[in-house]
C-alpha cells in the first residue's frame, strides 16, 4: 500500500431521467470504489456531489470509513432537467486544486493544525516533483456517473476540459439503458478505453472498480 494521496470526486445525476435502481446502483458503486482504494493508498479521501437542476454537495473530503453513512443519507429530493455543467463548475469551485491549500506551498508558521484543511498537491508542485509519487504528490479521480444526457444549464463539455487541463482525471461513467455516449466520450480523460464506462448492474459495477484501481496498483 502506498502512501500517495488519492482523491475520489464522484459526481452522480438524480435527475429525473435516472430511475431509483440506477441511482442506487450509483451509490453502491461509490462505496465499492472508496472501500478499493483503501488497498492503494493509506491517503483515500472522498467526496460526492449530486445534481439535478442544481448540484449539492453531500461530502466534502470525508475518510472511506464514513462512506456507507455518507450515502445512506443521501436522498432523491427532485426529478428536473440534468445540469452536468453545473455539477462540473460545482467541482471547479470547491474542489479544485490551488496553491493556497497545498501543504508545500503554505509556510509552517501559517498551517492550520488540521492537516485535512490542504489539497495535495497544487498544479505547480505537481508539474515539478520529480518523480509525482511522493507523498505529497496525490490524484484527483473524478467519476462521473449519469446518462450523459445534459439539458439543463449549457454544455458540460468545456467544464470538463477546465477540470482535465487542471490535473484531474475523469471517469465517465454511463448508467441507465438509455446513454448519449456521445457527451460521455468528450467529457472523459484519454484514454477512452480506460475511462469510459457503463454499467447497468452491480456486477459491472464491481468490474468497474477493479479496472480503475488496476491503474493505480
Amino acid at each position: 500500500m502506498g502512501d500517495s494521496a488519492i482523491d475520489l470526486v464522484f459526481v452522480l445525476d438524480k435527475s429525473g431521467s435516472v430511475s431509483n435502481t440506477d441511482f442506487k446502483l450509483s451509490l453502491e458503486f461509490v462505496k465499492e470504489t472508496v472501500k478499493a482504494f483503501t488497498d492503494v493508498s493509506a491517503n483515500v479521501r472522498f467526496a460526492i456531489i449530486t445534481y439535478s437542476r442544481h448540484a449539492e454537495i453531500e461530502t466534502h473530503y470525508g475518510r472511506p470509513s464514513q462512506v456507507n453513512q455518507v450515502c445512506r443519507n443521501i436522498r432523491r429530493r427532485t426529478y428536473g432537467p440534468t445540469a452536468t455543467r453545473r455539477a462540473l463548475d460545482e467541482v471547479r469551485d470547491n474542489f479544485l486544486l490551488d496553491n493556497r491549500h497545498c501543504y508545500n506551498c503554505t509556510a509552517p508558521t501559517e498551517r492550520p493544525p488540521d492537516k485535512d484543511f490542504f489539497t495535495y498537491p497544487c498544479p505547480s508542485c505537481y508539474d515539478t516533483c520529480p518523480s509525482n509519487d511522493c507523498p505529497d504528490c496525490g490524484s484527483t479521480l473524478l467519476f462521473l456517473v449519469t446518462d450523459g444526457k445534459s439539458n439543463w444549464a449549457g454544455d458540460p463539455r468545456h467544464a470538463a476540459k477546465c477540470l482535465k487541463a487542471s490535473g484531474i482525471e475523469i471517469f465517465s461513467v454511463g448508467v441507465t439503458s438509455n446513454i448519449n455516449i456521445a457527451e460521455l466520450r468528450d467529457i472523459a480523460s484519454e484514454p477512452l478505453h480506460s475511462h469510459l464506462y457503463l454499467i447497468r448492474n452491480f456486477e459491472d459495477a464491481l468490474q468497474l472498480v477493479f479496472l480503475a484501481k488496476k491503474q493505480f496498483k
